[in-house]
């Protein structure tokens, strides 16, 4: 039965024809073969990847461990399950503005060069476009909880103090 199946792309993609296949029992949805555990790590390390465009930024402090730093709090389930979507079209997918909110944090609490950059100059480089868009615009709405503060600085505190040992 496998041999007669066509794989469906976008430009194939048309909704009469696919409804007339599911009335007569020919269509047939493969399921995602990425388990949720998968998914939620594929997330993260996107994530990594979009703050790493802002490595440079980092204050002198931070400067040659801002890449742990993101790790260590991207171990934490509260925060990084946070910045993660749970619904809509965009679920298992990272949340932007979040990260845009939780950067901004950070920028406050000196991880960033805040004498040099705004929150707006690191949006810009994480996007890698010139002007801002809706992952700005939309961090504002998305702010930190009060938990999620506390234990940020908790873990930057620690964060400075296992550097310095170092």
């Amino acid at each position: 039965m496998e041999a007669k199946l066509k794989p469906v792309t976008l430009s194939d993609f048309n909704t009469a024809t696919l409804r007339k296949a599911a009335r007569e029992g020919r269509l047939f949805i493969q399921p995602s073969s990425l388990s949720p555990e998968e998914a939620r790590q594929r997330a993260l390390n996107d994530i990594l990847q979009y703050v790493g465009r802002i490595d440079a930024c980092a204050s002198q402090q931070y400067a040659g461990h801002i890449r742990a730093l993101w790790q260590e709090i991207l171990v934490h389930a509260e925060i990084a399950d946070s910045l993660i979507t749970t619904r809509g079209k965009h679920e298992g997918q990272p949340n932007w503005c979040r990260v845009t909110s939780l950067v901004a944090f950070l920028l406050d609490r000196g991880v960033y060069r805040i004498q040099e950059f705004t929150t707006v100059d690191l949006h810009l480089r994480m996007e890698q476009v010139t002007r801002r868009n809706n992952h700005y615009t939309g961090s504002g709405t998305v702010c930190l909880t009060r938990e999620h503060r506390v234990m940020l600085n908790r873990l930057l505190k620690e964060f400075s103090l296992k550097s310095e040992e170092k």
